[in-house]
């Protein structure tokens, strides 16, 4: 692999918002009624940040597929400011309460396309941690937030008019101070600079879940790695000045991970994988980017092993989605594929040392802080991963010991290449164990129950024992 470092890259073609305000928006916009169906809706958003104000403009240009839909419903941060909405370029009847923008569809263009066009402001000042003494919420509660020359929007921010459709694709254009560039989801177009300004360009086939993006002042590096099936992948990295040395070892190591993952799981899903700098330090994995903190980025040990934790994620996670109506199987599932089975990989013992830690971990979590599996949705304590991750890649572990190699590795294989880019549950878990993995149904049933639905683990006892001389030694006796 080479590495072509630039700054300046050619494109291909030409308010604070609490953890608790975000499901707010969340649960409002999912609560809403819908009306039809909105068969696609294909973005064109052009978004500028602005600094010294710490907000952003935004204008979405949707073109709406519609199938008997007398009002469209779309998601936005409950403290934006509507500029303008119009529909087929004229004037539209709307309203916005709690993060819901509901726009009325005249009667004769119910079912037909049309063109909705949403003019916003909004800004973003979430508090940032200077100092944080625990890591365990990856983003300490900041939904986004802009600085001087940088910017940090997660998914459920409300950063840009959300719409649920049977499909959806987006291309975006960021605007920002020169040699301020933005990293989402999907494949780079590319950045370009201007007298005072630089734009950066993305373009998103088919959208699965909302978008995150960073943006900062960077230097950009990539490379290439091979995604299975012939398939080239873009790697890059959006490193600091300060961390732009460490681009050469992030690429090969990237570039590495996909290769092993796409030989053992399927083809790589998406058309590149970024390594992201973040200003605060978090420690994220989005579809085709993960956002590490600038001094997580110089720890020796992360290329090797968080980094392919956070590649694993596009096959688990990002790749096949997760369900949560039923829990997050995906942190264990990633923990067990990434992290132990990279032990393994090492040594024998190297594997037992890593399971008997995660034993270790469990059985210091204390009787009130336990929960089921299936209760799991994400790491905000240490509670949490113990169970959401350690406790759930035992399971794992116990379905390969169960079903042995080949199946369970096949089973994996099947999971992923039938249910990319569709929410996934542990019961699609049991089931292809079942079908692909020849798991007998019944003791299945008893198995994932068991694991996933009660807290706690088994509770050893010894009972009758005895212990009786026996030559130069003892002989112990028990049940």
């Amino acid at each position: 692999m080479i590495a072509d470092r630039s700054v300046r890259l050619v494109p291909a073609s030409g308010t604070a918002l609490t953890a608790l305000a975000v499901l707010c928006v969340l649960l409002t916009f999912m609560a809403r009624p819908a009306w039809g169906a909105i068969l696609s809706a294909d973005h064109d958003l052009r978004v500028t940040m602005h600094p010294a104000t710490r907000s952003i403009t935004g204008v979405d240009s949707l073109t709406l597929r519609l199938r008997d839909q007398p009002a469209v419903l779309l998601g936005l941060n409950p403290e934006a400011r509507i500029e303008a909405v119009s529909l087929n370029g004229a004037a539209a009847e709307y309203d916005f309460a709690d993060g819901g923008l509901r726009v009325i569809v005249p009667e004769a263009v119910r079912s037909s396309e049309v063109e909705l066009r949403i003019a916003y402001t909004c800004v973003f000042d979430d508090p940032v941690p200077k100092s944080p003494f625990v890591f365990d919420n990856p983003g300490f509660g900041v939904g986004a937030t802009i600085t001087t020359d940088a910017a940090f929007l997660l998914a459920g921010s409300g950063w840009y008019p959300r719409v649920k459709a049977d499909q959806s694709s987006v291309s975006l254009a960021f605007t920002a101070p020169r040699g301020i560039y933005a990293v989402t989801s999907g494949a780079l177009v590319g950045h370009e600079d201007a007298s005072d300004e630089s734009i950066s360009r993305w373009r998103v086939e088919r959208l699965a879940r909302d978008l995150a993006l960073a943006a900062g002042r960077y230097v950009i590096d990539r490379s290439r790695a091979d995604g299975g099936d012939g398939r080239e992948v873009q790697v890059l990295t959006y490193f600091g000045a300060a961390n732009a040395e460490l681009s050469q070892r992030y690429l090969v190591a990237t570039a590495a991970h996909i290769e092993d993952y796409a030989e053992l799981h399927g083809p790589y899903a998406f058309p590149k994988f970024a390594v992201v700098e973040n200003f605060f330090p978090t420690g994220y994995g989005f579809p085709s980017f993960t956002l590490l903190g600038g001094r997580v980025l110089r720890l020796p040990f992360i290329p090797e092993v968080s980094l392919r934790h956070e590649v694993a994620h596009c096959w688990w996670g990002n790749g096949v989605l997760v369900d949560y109506a039923q829990g997050n199987w995906s942190e264990g599932l990633t923990t067990y594929v990434a992290d132990y089975l990279a032990k393994e990989r090492e040594s024998a013992l190297a594997g037992l040392e890593y399971r008997r830690q995660v034993l270790r971990d469990f059985a210091l979590l204390a009787a009130g802080d336990d929960f089921p599996l299936v209760r799991f949705t994400s790491r905000v304590s240490p509670a949490t991963r113990t169970v959401g991750y350690g406790k759930a890649m035992f399971v794992f572990h116990m379905l390969r010991r169960w079903a042995g190699d080949e199946a369970f590795w096949s089973t994996l294989r099947n999971v992923y290449a039938e249910r990319l880019f569709v929410p996934t549950s542990w019961n699609d878990f049991r089931r292809a164990f079942v079908n692909v993995g020849n798991v007998p149904a019944s003791a299945a049933q008893v198995f994932f129950e068991q694991w996933l639905m009660r807290p706690g683990a088994p509770k050893l006892t010894l009972d009758g024992v005895s212990a009786v001389k026996a030559g130069g030694g003892w002989r112990v006796t028990g049940q």
